[in-house]
C-alpha cells in the first residue's frame, strides 16, 4: 500500500491521500456514518416499544414465539447453508462444486500433481506451501520456473526442454 500500481516507486502515504480525495470514497464514508447512526437508533428504538408491548398483551408467550421464532429458524438455516455452500471438498460444497466445475470445463486438470519448482530457480516455498519469488517481476515479463517431480513416462513425447528466449 506504500508503493505505486506496479509495486516499483515508493510513495508513501500517498496512495491513502488520493482515497480521501475521491468523492465517491467521501460519499461511501458520509453514507456508513449515518448508517452507523441512525439504522441502531431505529432498532433499538423499535426493540424498546415491543418490548414493552409484548409483556401489556394477554397473549404474551404465543406473542414472544411468534415473533422470535423466525429470527431463530433463519440463523439456523443461514447456518446450514454456509455450512452446505462452502463445504471444502468440491463433492460436497455446492459453491466449490461449481467453481471446480467451471474451472475444469475450460481448462484440463493437472497432469503432473507431484510436480514442484527446482531449488535455485528464484522461487522461496512459504509456510503454507505456495511459492514466492526472490527476484521481481513486471507484469508481461515471462519467468522461467523448471519442475521436478514429473516422472518420465508423464513427459509427452514432442516436449522439449525449456531455454531462455
Amino acid at each position: 500500500s506504500l508503493f505505486d500500481a506496479d509495486g516499483s516507486r515508493f510513495v508513501g502515504a500517498g496512495n491513502y491521500a488520493e482515497i480521501f480525495r475521491d468523492p465517491v470514497t467521501l460519499q461511501a464514508i458520509r453514507n456508513s456514518a449515518i448508517w452507523i447512526v441512525v439504522a441502531p437508533t431505529l432498532l433499538t428504538g423499535l426493540g424498546l416499544i415491543l418490548a414493552v408491548l409484548v409483556e401489556k398483551v394477554r397473549w404474551a408467550t404465543a406473542f414472544k414465539l411468534l415473533l422470535f421464532l423466525p429470527m431463530a429458524v433463519s440463523f439456523l438455516a443461514a447456518g446450514i447453508i454456509f455450512r452446505l455452500a462452502y463445504e471444502e471438498e468440491p463433492d460436497k460444497g455446492v459453491l466449490n462444486a461449481a467453481v471446480v466445475g467451471v474451472h475444469d470445463a475450460f481448462k484440463d486438470t493437472s497432469s503432473y500433481p507431484a510436480a514442484r519448482a527446482r531449488e535455485g530457480q528464484g522461487l522461496t516455498k512459504g509456510p503454507d506451501g505456495s511459492y514466492v519469488t526472490s527476484r521481481p517481476v513486471s507484469p508481461g515479463d515471462s519467468a522461467l520456473l523448471g519442475l521436478v517431480g514429473v516422472a518420465p513416462e508423464d513427459v509427452p513425447a514432442e516436449a522439449e526442454p525449456a531455454r531462455a528466449a
